[in-house]
């Protein structure tokens, strides 16, 4: 057998793979929404960071502009974050839109009837994601009315 087919193939196995797409932030920018809620217009906060200060010791206190009526956050991913209860708890919705390649997916994150709701914009979730936030939805009310009963 020639040896040059031997180094060929020798070189090719020797050969690095190539580097790793880096993964996307876990969260990227956060806005408050304010003005018309038909057309919002997104007011950007450098010191809002919601992942971060909702998964810090503490309640969430954000200091929103005047007429804002909601935060929003693009994230990685669609599901829910562990302590996005607290956004709620503070007043005020809150909007995920994830990141990545398109077609991009929203959904916003509320209280109604004694329940957390979730409530997809645009897109849909696969039935892992929607496991997913079915699970993360009960952490949250759980933690909010321990005793599993509803606020009245």
């Amino acid at each position: 057998m020639p040896i040059l087919p031997l180094v060929a193939l020798a070189a090719a196995q020797a050969a690095p793979a190539p580097p790793a797409v880096p993964a996307p932030p876990p969260e990227g920018m956060c806005s408050y929404l304010t003005g018309d809620r038909a057309h919002p217009t997104f007011s950007d906060d450098a010191n809002l960071h919601v992942l971060a200060q909702t998964a810090a010791d503490g309640q969430f206190a954000p200091t929103p502009p005047a007429g804002a009526f909601a935060i929003t956050c693009a994230r990685a991913s669609i599901v829910p974050a562990a302590h996005d209860e607290e956004v709620i708890l503070a007043h005020m919705p809150f909007i995920i839109t994830q990141t990545g390649p398109a077609p991009h997916r929203a959904a916003a994150l509320g209280f109604s009837g004694g329940h957390f709701t979730y409530t997809m914009r645009s897109g849909t979730l696969s039935s892992a994601e929607q496991a997913a936030v079915d699970a993360r939805l009960a952490e949250f009310l759980a933690r909010v009315h321990p005793s599993g009963a509803p606020a009245h």
